[in-house]
């Protein structure tokens, strides 16, 4: 019977011809050692050893764990692709966020813009009205002083330009006045120059009348290289322009 030995030398094995159970003595044929070996039962050749075909790998959407892989693809893709979708959305949504912000600023400066013009235009018209009034006012006192005042009739018959109010001033003055003759008068005399011979036809040439505040204008009155003023008050009434007070 053949048993398979292996040396205790060198290691290696070999096979060797003999009963079973005897002790035979035999040489290493790799290292010419000998040895003195018990045998055991005989050695029995292996069978050789049986291969298996490997197996084909199964196509795709066979096996769960390609499902799975699959599923998890798709919902991957799905979520990059929705994320995608909502980031365009958003980017869209800011654009017109933006350019409704501009508008609106856009506009509410134009508003702003077309609000200063008008208040302009207004305060505009405003002034050129107040100043177009104030050089009406200063003309009517102008031809007042021209006709009722700076002439020696000292304002005869010119009574109807003076407000009710002025009237009775005038008249309280000219009674209190030391030089009154009793007469109710009116005292012409305070719009005039303080001179006792006033020249006339130099005060006429150079007279001027400005406005001051409110309804009250100064009228110069410029006679021997020296001027007087008199402070005139107007006053509208029923749309005419009346001479309301003087100091």
């Amino acid at each position: 019977m053949q048993y398979k030995v292996t040396c205790n030398h060198c290691g290696q094995q070999f096979v060797i011809e003999a009963q079973a159970g005897q002790t035979v003595q035999c040489t290493c044929p790799f290292c010419q050692q000998e040895m003195v070996l018990a045998l055991p039962e005989p050695v029995q050749p292996a069978p050789p050893p049986v291969t298996t075909p490997p197996l084909e790998k199964k196509r795709s959407g066979c096996g769960p764990a390609w499902i799975l892989m699959v599923i998890c693809g798709i919902v991957l893709a799905m979520g990059v692709v929705g994320y995608v979708w909502l980031r365009q959305v958003q980017i869209e949504q800011d654009r017109k966020w933006t350019e409704r912000q501009e508008r609106a600023r856009q506009k509410a400066h134009t508003d702003s813009l077309m609000r200063i013009r008008s208040e302009q235009e207004a305060q505009e018209r405003s002034n050129a009205q107040q100043e177009a009034r104030h050089k009406t006012i200063s003309r009517f006192i102008e031809a007042f002083y021209l006709k009722a005042i700076l002439t020696p009739k000292g304002g005869a018959g010119y009574e109807h330009y003076l407000t009710e109010h002025c009237k009775e001033k005038l008249t309280d003055v000219q009674q209190d006045d030391s030089l009154s003759t009793g007469k109710e008068r009116l005292a012409w005399w305070m719009f005039g120059p303080d001179s006792q011979q006033p020249d006339y036809e130099s005060m006429r040439g150079r007279i001027q009348v400005v406005h001051e505040d409110g309804d009250w204008y100064r009228v110069s009155l410029v006679e021997r290289g020296q001027t007087a003023y008199r402070h005139v008050k107007v006053s509208i009434v029923g749309g005419n322009v009346l001479i309301d007070d003087v100091r």
